[in-house]
């Protein structure tokens, strides 16, 4: 293992006085020269999580590829501000008033769960203040709408009759803003970044940001897409570094536009003290890093070199090579968005979304309502987790996601949500909550934490039928170091899973006060080789509760790996004596994938107060409550 990051993270848990009287954690609340990559503090080459893996995965592939489309249905209503273009959100109810709607990302989602329970709505951009001064510009380098009409950098740029032309000038009039004022991008324009240039404005406030956002041209006739701006190799797409050392800015908000990169550079680059920034509608391809979240240099008076409130939202990540999402910073937010095809340059080191920051400042992060697919796809397969997490994080919420891959296009290394540790420092997670989020079809574990500690994952639906499944859900589900925190007090509960091969939920080798309840097991596996219910080696005081719980093998496997069936373990250990073998009565465990059930269904009514407070859809839970991820 190589030295890399270590990330803080936040969660925020949502409760209810309700049915269930289960615990819930509580939150606790580089590069000199801020070039992105060189000396950085993020590191992803030294991550090494599929190599500190304790067992390979039981083989096998299915030779079935379902394609299709994604059809997420997570919940929550996204509020489009004027003009903007939805990148599909993840959920609910997208209102535009007048932007278009990009497809979704391909492949086959093959739940129909409404998971999120939060309302994640973002006006973006807000409507311009009255005092507002908004400058326009418009170019049509190749590539541009037919109907463009180039501007000029000689006119005051106040008009959208008369705007400018270049990015350039647009660019370089933004450090004079005034805290709301806004510069604007023709629909339909198309832009080359000339300079390596930074936006940085000390005027601009979180409570009145400077806006850059898209207008719709005089010569527009409804049919724009976003304005695209291409960054030749060398330069990133929107670069916030203040160089030297650390003054604080904060109160951007930037939507609705497209960067296009080289296959080189980052996309949006975060560097020396940005706070309150959003990123909201746009589309971000052919970079090495979509958007990264880094660090700082040493302090100027009324910087604390820390990034804060970053929110990247309502955003499609496509075609980066390195990371889709890189970094992670004090109240971060990944909201909304859609990551496909990136990390496709290296296997195992590259994914979709990567949590990391070393600073110990990355408290309140959450990656919320996203839709994951193709990870570091190397000769046509998945090589790299969807989401994962190293470092130092605490308080991570990790909510409603939708982590996907299609049949037979996955190598074991291909999990779904792995926070866990990758590098030689010591690295823990604490009050980390994985909930309601939907994997499919990933490699031999779909969700796996380690060195966490006061950490949940409920509400989760996850189906694998890849004939490749070790441990579907996993605690420790990576190996930890001598130097890292041991796993302790772990909770997993009300959670539906189908497989068709290996264990469904593990929670052995370390730690004490954990819990296994109400969760509903289902198992089409044909072999009874590493086939059980559950992996529980620890002893019996390491838990303070393992009961109502539905798992069926058809007649095959162990309830708990290594000691036997049901009843062999209950009487040994006093625990499940409220658990059966019962088929669960899923709707369908075959593509569509719907792990809810019916009303006759034996999880209905049989569940305990060791329970998530709301299910999968945020419906509260009733009492007796059902287990699994579903209250009927």
């Amino acid at each position: 293992m190589i030295k890399g990051i270590s990330f803080v993270l936040g969660l925020s848990m949502v409760c209810g006085a309700i049915a269930c009287s289960g615990e819930d954690p509580q939150s606790e609340s580089a590069a000199t020269d801020g070039t992105a990559g060189a000396s950085s503090t993020v590191d992803p080459a030294t991550s090494d999580l599929l190599q500190r893996w304790r067992r390979s995965g039981t083989g096998g592939t299915v030779a079935v590829s379902t394609g299709g489309t994604v059809a997420v249905s997570t919940g929550g209503t996204v509020a489009v501000s004027t003009g903007g273009t939805v990148a599909v959100s993840t959920g609910g109810t997208v209102a535009s008033t007048g932007g278009t709607t990009v497809a979704s990302t391909g492949g086959t989602t093959s739940s129909t769960t409404a998971t999120s329970t939060t309302s994640t709505a973002v006006a973006c951009p807000p409507a311009a203040p009255a005092t507002a001064t908004i400058y326009y510009a418009c170019d049509c380098a190749a590539g541009a709408d037919k109907d463009c009409v180039a501007g000029n950098d000689t006119n005051t740029g106040t008009s959208a009759s008369a705007p400018w032309r270049s990015f350039e000038r647009a660019r370089s009039q933004f450090a004079s803003l005034r805290a709301g004022d806004r510069i604007e991008f023709c629909k339909g324009g198309r832009f080359t970044s000339t300079t390596s240039g930074k936006w940085v404005n000390p005027s601009c406030k979180a409570g009145t940001p400077c806006v850059v956002a898209t207008y719709k041209a005089p010569w527009a006739s409804g049919d724009e897409g976003r304005p695209v701006i291409h960054s030749p190799t060398g330069q990133n797409g929107i670069d916030f570094t203040d160089g030297g050392n650390a003054d604080h800015e904060e109160g951007y908000m930037f939507a609705g536009l497209e960067l296009e990169g080289e296959k080189t550079d980052v996309g949006y680059f975060f560097y020396n003290d940005i706070d309150s920034v959003t990123v909201c509608d746009t589309n971000v391809h052919n970079f090495g890093i979509g958007v990264q979240l880094d660090t700082s240099n040493t302090a100027n008076a009324g910087a604390d070199m820390i990034n804060s409130d970053i929110t990247i939202t309502d955003s499609y990540f496509s075609n980066n090579g390195d990371q889709g999402f890189l970094g992670g910073n004090r109240n971060a937010i990944v909201q909304n968005n859609h990551f496909k095809n990136n990390g496709f340059n290296r296997a195992v080191f590259n994914h979709n979304i990567y949590i990391a920051t070393n600073d110990g400042n990355g408290n309140n992060i959450i990656v919320r309502n996203n839709d994951l697919y193709q990870s570091a796809m190397i000769n046509g397969k998945c090589e790299g987790t969807d989401l994962v997490g190293h470092g130092l994080l605490n308080g991570l919420l990790i909510e409603g996601n939708t982590v996907h891959e299609d049949i037979g296009t996955v190598d074991a290394g291909c999990w779904g949500i792995g926070i866990e540790p990758g590098y030689a420092i010591s690295e823990s997670f604490k009050n980390v909550t994985i909930r309601g989020n939907t994997v499919t079809n990933v490699g031999n574990q779909s969700i796996g934490v380690a060195s966490c500690q006061t950490c949940v994952i409920e509400n989760n639906v996850v189906v694998n039928q890849q004939n490749i499944n070790d441990v579907a859900i996993a605690a420790p589900g990576g190996s930890e170091d001598a130097v890292d925190t041991k796993t302790d007090q772990i909770t997993i509960r009300n959670n539906s899973i189908a497989l068709d091969v290996g264990v469904g939920i593990g929670l052995s080798t370390e730690g004490s006060r954990h819990m296994v309840t109400n969760n509903a097991i289902y198992s089409s596996a044909s072999s009874t080789n590493h086939l059980a219910c559950f992996s529980l080696g620890l002893p019996s005081t390491a838990y303070t509760e393992i009961d109502h719980n539905d798992c069926y093998l058809s007649g095959k496997g162990e309830w708990v790996l290594g000691q036997g069936q049901l009843a062999t373990w209950s009487s040994k250990t006093g625990f499940d004596a409220h658990s059966s073998t019962n088929n669960p009565g899923f709707k369908s465990v075959a593509s569509p994938y719907d792990l809810r059930v019916a009303t006759s269904s034996p999880l209905s009514n049989t569940g305990d107060t060791s329970c998530a407070k709301v299910d999968i859809t945020g419906k509260t839970r009733n009492s007796p409550s059902d287990v699994g991820a579903f209250e009927l």
